[in-house]
């Protein structure tokens, strides 16, 4: 996508950090994370994920920022937790689907985990970012204003039941992992640093 517009000056080098070890079992199987990031504070779209994911059949964590009090979405489902922080990649790591706002942090740390993306993006940037995920079919989109809970779980319904969204995203994981990362970004900056 407008990649001519793009010359020798400019470097791709994927995911430029490696997630930190961390600790976290997932409590269930499949497991879809849903996080909006950390600006967007969205009660109301949390609220209509609890409706979208109450009957079906994984487990839901939903990180749902400093900004909301999990307490304040009311009585959760067996299925479903909410916090206000929980550790991304480590998540991500043991995911099925990933309902996000396709912040590019966000989205980065799901591509490097193979994991696809329901996108629900909020800014200019999310929705390129949105857009391009489609348009690779590697996860789908749906404007804020269009996320009731029946679009949200048919969405996360369609990722799971499609293997062609995974294939395409493990070939991607590995297009990322051989694109160097921070050495290789290093490299790129010392290549162009004056002699």
């Amino acid at each position: 996508m407008h990649d001519e517009t793009f010359d020798d000056r400019y470097a791709f080098v994927g995911p430029t950090r490696l997630p930190a070890a961390q600790d976290w079992t997932p409590p269930g199987r499949p497991l879809v994370l849903v996080s909006l990031g950390t600006i967007i504070s969205r009660p109301d779209l949390f609220r209509t994920c609890v409706q979208a994911f109450a009957d079906e059949p994984y487990h839901v964590v939903m990180s749902v920022g400093r900004g909301i009090d999990p307490a304040d979405l009311g009585p959760l489902p067996a299925n479903i937790e909410a916090h206000r922080h929980v550790p991304q990649p480590a998540v991500l790591a043991h995911a099925d689907a990933f309902v996000t706002h396709t912040g590019m942090n966000s989205a980065m740390e799901s591509l490097a985990a193979a994991v696809p993306m329901v996108a629900i993006p909020h800014t200019p940037e999310e929705q390129t970012t949105a857009d391009r995920i489609a348009a690779l079919g590697l996860g789908s989109t749906i404007a804020p204003a269009d996320a009731t809970a029946e679009r949200l779980r048919e969405a996360v319904r369609a990722l799971l039941d499609d293997p062609g969204v995974r294939q395409r995203l493990r070939a991607l994981q590995d297009d990322l992992r051989a694109a160097g990362g921070a050495p290789c970004a290093a490299d790129a900056i010392e290549a162009r640093l004056p002699g």
